[in-house]
């Protein structure tokens, strides 16, 4: 009886091609030479925390180069920038909320680098929120599904397209963020628009009632229309392969 072994060993190994020598170690060498050259521990923790972002920006790009579906590989970059982004967002977040529990033990951090450090990671928030608007859209003009999963960087390693999704589809979280903007923004308008018209509490409050159940109605089905349930709605025959 033949082993499987061998197979097993060469699906998991990796591909004898170049790759950038440039790991975690240097990358905390290099954010401790931008602290010690400008003096500031924010410029040293941003630098560092970009490492965190390079596999996903990476694997968007080979996924846009390699995509004969010009608009299934831009929503798909946009995606991978979505969830490098918002790791790197996370990232700083969490290091700010570090410091401030130092701070109130009594070691105090540099305010510039607490507040840097939630700027940052704010303005990635909002660019994760702002570019799902981007994705919903695209793909809802082009009947886009999407899938991401964590098999992507495999596939990338290997050039393998369209990939062998084995995992589950991080999409409806990527997008997470701009639903609930849009549920946000939403509700100020419906608010705004109840005391515009100077209405009554309760006919103010059925108004915006109505109106949250047609938003939030809205949304599923978009997410619906554009999150692919399996690989192959996003990848198999119906795909522009």
């Amino acid at each position: 009886m033949e082993s499987n072994e061998f197979d097993d060993d060469f699906e998991d190994a990796e591909p004898t091609s170049f790759r950038w020598p440039i790991g975690w170690s240097v990358m905390l060498a290099i954010g401790l030479a931008a602290y010690e050259i400008t003096v500031q521990p924010r410029w040293g923790i941003a630098l560092t925390c970009t490492k965190i972002m390079w596999s996903d920006l990476a694997t968007g790009l080979w996924w846009l180069r390699r995509d004969p579906w010009r608009q299934r590989g831009v929503c798909g970059i946009t995606l991978l920038v979505i969830r490098a982004t918002a790791k790197y967002a996370f990232t700083l977040v969490a290091t700010a909320l570090l410091m401030s529990a130092f701070e109130d033990r009594g070691q105090k951090f540099e305010e510039t680098t607490l507040g840097f450090t939630f700027l940052v990671g704010a303005f990635s928030l909002v660019f994760w929120m702002v570019s799902g608007l981007f994705i919903t859209f695209l793909a809802v003009m082009g009947r886009v599904r999407l899938w991401v999963d964590s098999s992507l960087t495999r596939a990338r390693v290997w050039d393998e397209f369209p990939p062998i999704c084995r995992g589950w589809n991080q999409a409806i979280w990527l997008l997470l963020g701009t639903r609930i903007a849009e549920w946000i923004v939403g509700v100020c308008f419906f608010w705004a628009m109840a005391d515009r018209f100077n209405m009554s509490l309760p006919l103010g409050m059925a108004f915006n009632v109505i109106d949250w159940i047609l938003l939030l109605t809205g949304q599923i089905i978009v997410s619906r229309r554009i999150i692919a349930r399996s690989p192959e709605q996003c990848w198999g025959t119906g795909s522009r392969l």
